[in-house]
């Protein structure tokens, strides 16, 4: 039972990381390109990618990394109409993502929850460290699936304390 709700929690993590990646990569990509985009419009092509990201990923299983870099480019057509150069050089750009840096936050956002609790405490943190890669969106998510976390650790306690006590004794 807890090995399911782990790979429930890993799938979660995972969407975590490439939502927040694949924001970060936009902003990147649309302010290198053209360093006069307003913030407003900024906002709403992230805002854009996040929920054409939520349906890919909320989807079928078998999304693929072709069909989060048209969500992107998708997304930052509303910013500007790339010609086909343009396309693909964001393809490059977005291959080249900070992905350790996003991990990192994501891995920090998830720990804060773990350890602050699910309440305003830990999402004051995991916001605090989403927000490090402009994925403060995604603390809800974060939580929910730091939640399940906390639940099969108390469980896990519970059932095998006692015995990893007695080991610790002999």
């Amino acid at each position: 039972m807890n090995l399911l709700r782990l790979r429930a929690v890993q799938s979660q993590f995972q969407q975590v990381i490439v939502i927040a990646t694949s924001m970060l990569t936009l902003r990147q990509v649309l302010m290198a390109e053209n360093p006069k985009v307003t913030p407003a419009e900024l906002e709403n092509s992230i805002s854009e990618l996040f929920e054409a990201l939520l349906k890919i990923l909320d989807g079928p299983p078998d999304a693929g990394t072709d069909e989060i870099v048209e969500a992107m480019i998708g997304a930052s057509a509303s910013v500007s109409s790339p010609s086909e150069e343009n396309i693909q050089a964001r393809k490059q750009m977005i291959a080249r993502v900070f992905l350790k840096m996003v991990s990192r936050a994501v891995h920090c956002a998830f720990r804060g929850v773990v350890l602050g609790g699910s309440g305003p405490r830990g999402q004051k943190l995991a916001d605090a460290a989403l927000r490090r890669v402009g994925a403060a969106k995604l603390v809800g998510r974060v939580v929910k699936a730091a939640e399940v976390v906390i639940r099969v650790a108390t469980v896990s306690e519970k059932v095998h304390g006692p015995w990893y006590a007695a080991l610790m004794r002999m």
